[in-house]
């Protein structure tokens, strides 16, 4: 998929919470005035549960209604708790501005390529099954799907290893719904199938950064020669401990998003349009 333009865009994760929070809102009206050329969505974006349909009433209430969608694109991933439903609906969402055409996709503008996965089926422990365990089972429908997309994830893995290889773009992200590493909720969770792709990835083929959430903080991390800002604030926030390459840290009373810059810096805004963090030139 190709566009036309290059511009500021912003990043942001864990947002579709829990019928549209103040927390929500407020970092909604701080990212519009902001006025990005478009949005990268890296999932959970339907709390608790995702959607039951392409229809459901959760994308009105919890997305259109607070974003002004039709002014920008959404550049939209997958998340662990949208697949608690029927994952397949957000691929099938009609609105010109949610872009999803598959549950894992390319887009460039201009001299930017995003690799925009589906990184659930990656993890070495299944969330959809630990989630549902809380939540009352697993449906028929559900587990089949997650355990379809589980046997396809290396199919998923050779197509962004050979998609990035044959790419000219100058600037390269990956976007993905887990991080590669936390110093949040999620510290001890096991990503290492993420890490090791990834980072092999990025050294053969010098990945811009990586964009991810699934932690509710703002973190800035730095390692093995690549930056990662994981943006996942959008509705609420969590603790954030000390850990290797850590540039920056939100706290617990932080709800906010990533500005991403086209002079190849990016900073963390909060709901009341502060900026909490200014990264250097890291492009």
């Amino acid at each position: 998929m190709a566009q036309t333009t290059t511009a500021d865009f912003a990043v942001i994760g864990d947002w579709g919470g829990h019928g549209g929070s103040t927390h929500q809102r407020r970092v909604a009206a701080a990212m519009l005035s902001r006025n990005p050329s478009f949005v990268i969505s890296t999932g959970d974006n339907f709390y608790p549960n995702g959607i039951k349909h392409a229809k459901d009433p959760k994308i009105e209430r919890l997305w259109t209604n607070i974003y002004e969608t039709n002014k920008r694109p959404w550049i939209s991933v997958l998340g662990n708790h949208d697949y608690l439903s029927n994952a397949s609906a957000q691929v099938a969402i009609e609105h010109s501005n949610w872009i999803m055409p598959s549950r894992y996709y390319s887009i460039t503008y201009n001299d930017t390529t995003f690799w925009c996965l589906d990184t659930t089926p990656w993890m070495p422990f299944d969330y959809v099954e630990v989630h549902h365990e809380r939540r009352g089972g697993v449906s028929d429908a559900s587990r089949h799907d997650n355990e379809a997309q589980r046997a396809l994830a290396p199919k998923q893995i050779k197509w962004l290893q050979n998609s990035i290889a044959r790419s000219t773009s100058k600037r390269k992200y990956i976007v993905g719904h887990h991080p590669l590493w936390t110093y949040g909720y999620h510290r001890f969770a096991n990503h290492s199938r993420l890490v090791d792709v990834i980072l092999d990835v990025h050294e053969k083929h010098n990945v811009t950064a990586y964009l991810c959430g699934h932690d509710h903080s703002m973190q800035h991390i730095y390692q093995f020669g690549l930056h990662q800002f994981l943006s996942g604030a959008g509705s609420s926030s969590y603790r954030v401990y000390d850990g290797p390459g850590l540039q920056y840290k939100c706290d617990v009373t932080d709800h906010g998003f990533l500005m991403v810059y086209d002079n190849g810096t990016a900073s963390y805004i909060d709901e009341h349009n502060r900026v909490l963090y200014h990264s250097g030139k890291f492009v």
